[in-house]
C-alpha cells in the first residue's frame, strides 16, 4: 500500500511539473510571437518614415529647381501637395506609434490593421490619382519637362510604387500570420 501512495504522490508531482511546463512555454511561445510581431511593425514604422524622407529628399530639389528656373506658380503648387502629403505620411507614422500591440488583444489589432490597411488602400485608389492628374498638370504648364525628363519622371514614379506595393503587401502579410499566431495560441489556453 505505501508503495501504492508513494507512486501517486510522483505521478501527482510529475503531473503538476508538467502542468508548470506546459504554461511556461506557452507563455515562451507567446512572447516569442509577439517580439516577431512588434518587430514587423517596427519595420513597418521605419519604412513609412524612410519613404517619408526618401521622398522629401527627392523632391524638395526638385522643387527648388523649379523655382529657380522661373517656374514660381508650379514651384508653389507643387509644395503645396508636398505638404499634404507629408502631413499625411506624418499623420499614418502617427498612427502607427499609437497602436498599443502589448495590451490591445489581437483580434481587435487585427481589425485595427485591416481597417488602417482598407483607409490606405482608400487613399491611393480615390486621391492619388487626382494628386498626380494636379502634378502632371502643374509640370506641363509651360513646357516644364522636355519628353526624355518626362519618361525618367513615369519611370521613377513607376517603379517605386512597385517597390512600395510589394513590401508593405509582404509587411502585411507578416502581420497577419503573427497575428493568426497569436489568435491560435490564445485558442489554445
Amino acid at each position: 500500500m505505501a508503495d501504492l501512495e508513494q507512486m501517486k504522490k510522483g505521478w501527482k508531482v510529475l503531473d503538476e511539473n508538467l502542468q508548470k511546463s506546459e504554461i511556461i512555454n506557452h507563455e515562451q511561445i507567446k512572447k516569442i510571437i509577439m517580439e516577431k510581431f512588434e518587430t514587423t511593425i517596427e519595420k513597418w514604422q521605419r519604412r513609412n518614415i524612410l519613404s517619408l524622407f526618401t521622398a522629401l529628399v527627392i523632391l524638395i530639389p526638385f522643387d527648388i529647381n523649379l523655382f529657380l528656373k522661373g517656374f514660381t506658380l508650379q514651384a508653389v503648387l507643387f509644395l503645396l501637395v508636398l505638404i499634404f502629403l507629408g502631413v499625411f505620411s506624418a499623420m499614418k507614422i502617427r498612427q502607427l506609434h499609437k497602436w498599443n500591440i502589448h495590451e490591445t488583444p489581437p483580434a481587435k489589432l487585427m481589425t485595427q490593421i485591416n481597417t488602417f490597411r482598407l483607409k490606405r488602400k482608400q487613399f491611393i485608389l480615390y486621391f492619388m490619382p487626382f494628386v498626380l492628374g494636379f502634378v502632371i498638370y502643374v509640370l506641363s504648364m509651360n513646357h516644364v519637362f522636355d519628353k526624355y525628363q518626362w519618361m525618367g519622371f513615369a519611370t521613377g514614379l513607376i517603379l517605386g510604387s512597385v517597390v512600395v506595393l510589394i513590401k508593405q503587401r509582404k509587411t502585411y502579410k507578416d502581420i497577419q500570420d503573427n497575428l493568426k499566431e497569436l489568435v491560435e495560441l490564445q485558442n489554445e489556453k
